[in-house]
């Protein structure tokens, strides 16, 4: 459901403002001002577009997986899943991995050997659609309302 070829964002996406794109005071009074100027107004439609694309993915996840742990921000491309008993990370995510969705685990993420809490980041940025996102979603919270000792064929 999750996919690397899939709509891309850029995590600067938050930071980024028109002001950025604008040109400098040596490109004014020429072709190049009319080409940057055409440059900066697809950049902020682009920029907007995607933030956008975010915010939509943003309220799927908090739709679906309402009542868990959730940590993001309204346009990033990824959350984090903190799991509750008896869930550990890199379980649920070979669980999810079984059934088609892609999660990392939070230790993956972990500098040194200090223990790390259980919890998966959630990639909304890759999914190909709001659908597959919809879909890859509700495979999660199947999961999570069943508890990983009541699937069968789990160790």
């Amino acid at each position: 459901m999750f996919s690397n070829s899939s709509f891309l964002f850029s995590t600067l996406v938050d930071f980024l403002s028109p002001s950025v794109f604008l040109p400098t005071a040596d490109d004014v009074g020429g072709s190049t001002s009319r080409h940057n100027f055409q440059l900066v107004g697809t950049a902020v439609k682009i920029i907007e577009a995607q933030k956008q694309e975010l915010a939509k993915r943003q309220a799927i996840l908090s739709e679906i997986l309402s009542g868990f742990d959730l940590h993001s921000y309204p346009t990033s491309t990824h959350a984090w899943l903190r799991l509750p008993e008896p869930w550990r990370g890199a379980g649920f995510a070979r669980t999810c991995l079984q059934r088609g969705v892609s999660v990392l685990p939070g230790d993956a993420f972990a500098v040194g050997r200090e223990p790390v809490q259980h919890g998966v980041r959630i990639n909304i940025g890759a999914a190909r659609s709001q659908e597959d996102l919809r879909r890859a979603l509700k495979i999660m919270r199947e999961l999570l309302d069943a508890g990983h000792l009541q699937i069968p064929g789990f160790v």
